[in-house]
């Protein structure tokens, strides 16, 4: 259950491409000059096709993401981008891992509304009354008196 207004790629019309997300114009010689980058992110039970220009960075993918899970770029981190995940500034196309296409991805983080629902209580509840044994004394014998 996602609470993307994009959806998966499960659903019909599926998310946009980033391209299309993030609104890249140019001229049609720029366009097919530059490779695109097939990811599959998987979150939260879910596949996420993404298609980046390679010139991409990292932190370009995570706002894409966010539009699509709600998960905060902060709150973020990728797997399988490497060995250990890349910083934001790093370009898509410079990681020696991410080579082929619908490269796996995992996404690690937690939506915001999965976050204020444990904040609310949703999730945890605080105990009515809680007792401090240290206050009890102990006897001589080694028991309470």
């Amino acid at each position: 259950p996602s609470s993307s207004p994009a959806g998966p790629s499960s659903s019909a019309a599926g998310p946009p491409s980033a391209a299309a997300a993030a609104g890249s114009a140019g001229p049609a010689d720029d366009a097919a000059a530059e490779k695109e980058i097939s990811l599959a992110v998987r979150w939260n039970g879910e596949t996420y096709p993404i298609e980046l220009p390679e010139s991409s960075t990292v932190y370009e993918l995570k706002e894409l993401l966010f539009s699509m899970t709600n998960v905060l770029p902060s709150r973020m981190k990728l797997l399988g981008l490497g060995a250990r995940p890349p910083a934001d500034d790093v370009v898509l196309g410079d990681i020696k891992a991410v080579k082929g296409e619908n490269h796996r991805v995992m996404l690690v983080g937690s939506s915001e509304a999965a976050i204020s629902a444990v904040g609310a209580g949703g999730a945890m509840k605080e105990a009515e009354e809680v007792v401090n044994d240290l206050d009890y004394e102990v006897g001589e014998g080694g028991r309470d008196e």
